[in-house]
This record gives C-alpha cells, structure tokens and sequence, in this order.
C-alpha cells in the first residue's frame, strides 16, 4: 500500500491509496474541517455520506463537504486505487461556493468518455505539482483544481449510484428520520420497531451500512444540529439542548465539549465574534 501524507499545508492535500484484497474493507467513519474530492481509480466502493448510501465504480468522482459525516467501504478480498484532493474553501476561492453547494448536492459524477480522460488528467496534474512543489506549485494547484472543479460541475450526477438494496433502502429511510427528528425520543426499540426490524437486526444492519452505532449516530446528528443552532446566536443553551433532543442542559453541555473541545457558551461567543 502507497500512502502519501494528507495533511493540508496552505489549504491543500494530496493522496493516493491503494489498497490490496487483505486489508480490512471498512474505514472507520469520520469528518474533516476540509472539502475531500476522490476519483476511484480502480474498484469498487460504497460511501456512507451524511444520511445517504451510495455505490461507486471505478471512473466515478466523489466530492464530500466540509463537516459532512462519511465511511467507505471496500469489497472484500478485491483491491482498489483512489486518489484524493483535499482542500479548504478559502484555497479555492468565495467565486467557486456555488460550484461547492451543487457537487455537495450531487455528491457521485459518473463522467462522459470524453470528460473522464480529462478529469483523470486534472487529478494527476494536482497530485504530481503538490508533490513536487516546484516554484509557484501552490498557484498552479488552484488554478488545475479550479479547472477540475469546474468540468465537474458540468457532467451529470450518476443516478446509478443510489441504486440501493432492500436494506440499504430502509438503513438510508432511517437515517433521514433521525435527522428530521432530533428532537423526539428516539432509540433503538422505536426506529426499529418503525423500520420493521427486530432490534438486533436492525443495528447490526445500521452499522454496516452506515460504520455507526444506532445511538452515537442519534448523538452526533443532535451536536451537529446544535453546533449549527449556536453559530445562528439565536437561542439560549437550555433552548438549543431542547431542540436538538437533549433532556439536559448539563448533559448536552458536556457532550458538546467532547465534540468540539471547548463548552457550547465558547463556541457561540467565539462564533459571534467571527461574524
């Protein structure tokens, strides 16, 4: 396995991986303070991206935004090759956002013939300048990586990869509730029951499908919709707990310092002051 560092320096990373049949199929899920763009080499893969599955083949590009909560996984017992940009939205530029808000909607591009020599190109252009890093590499890198995120924006969204088994299905219908309904009471009896499952299925199915459990799935989508509250400076702590289905302000406070290591009162006025 080839791995090249992936730490952002002036806002911009590069990396490929490749990974042969022995290793472990799932990665571990996770988000980042940073834009990822991936072009799927060789293989296949299925993405866990917020509330939504998706299936990509080997051609195929995947753009996940800034914060959004994501896992991959690899077929078992088959190799793979991906290479990943990643960057932050002030290397690209505020002009670009709009080209950002409609790949996050669209999330897999499954390019034509023509487009997909060219956007392979772009993708190897950025990764051999970052890794040189000759005079002015970082220019060049913005100015390729504009290029890319532009013919992106302008090939169609793979209807293909939403193709869902019956599982996947009711797993991706479940992550939705959740997210719309933070507020209620929910846990593993009721979404089950809900979804038509036994309890022990539908975890087990849960997790497969998504790299989290029931419950830390319910807690993370609750603290990202009160970090989103927060940053809105329009409610109280003892409001915000409420609405994102904490019971306790105390026990909100508490997990939201775990999540983000400073207290909820910090990261709205830190917030506020960013404004």
């Amino acid at each position: 396995m080839e791995r090249k560092s992936n730490t952002l320096q002036n806002g911009i990373a590069t990396n490929i991986h490749i990974r042969n049949g022995s290793e472990t199929s799932l990665l571990s899920e996770h988000f980042h303070k940073y834009h990822e763009l991936y072009f799927l080499l060789e293989g296949n893969a299925k993405y866990f991206i917020e509330n939504t599955i998706l299936n990509v083949e080997s051609g195929q590009t995947v753009f996940i935004k800034q914060g959004n909560i994501h896992k991959t996984t690899y077929d078992y017992g088959k190799s793979s090759k991906r290479i990943l940009i990643s960057f932050t939205s002030d290397f690209l530029g505020e002009e670009y956002f709009p080209i950002v808000s409609k790949l996050e909607k669209e999330k897999t591009i499954l390019p034509s013939a023509e487009a997909s020599k060219e956007i392979r190109s772009l993708f190897f252009k950025i990764h051999d300048e970052y890794s040189v890093r000759k005079d002015f590499s970082l220019l060049q890198c913005k100015n390729l990586l504009r290029e890319l995120m532009v013919i992106l924006s302008r090939e169609k969204p793979d209807a293909n990869s939403t193709a869902l088994t019956e599982n996947e299905s009711i797993i991706q219908k479940a992550a939705e509730y959740i997210s719309n309904h933070l507020e209620d009471d929910l846990n593993l009896k009721l979404l089950s029951s809900k979804f038509g499952m036994s309890e022990s299925h539908f975890s087990r199915t849960f997790t497969q499908c998504t790299g989290f459990g029931v419950s830390k799935y319910i807690k993370f989508k609750r603290l990202q919709k009160a970090e989103a509250l927060l940053s809105s400076n329009k409610y109280t702590i003892a409001e915000i707990a409420m609405r994102c289905g904490f019971n306790y302000s105390n026990y909100f406070i508490s997990e939201f310092k775990k999540y983000k290591e400073i207290t909820p009162f910090q990261y709205a006025h830190k917030n506020k002051n960013n404004k």
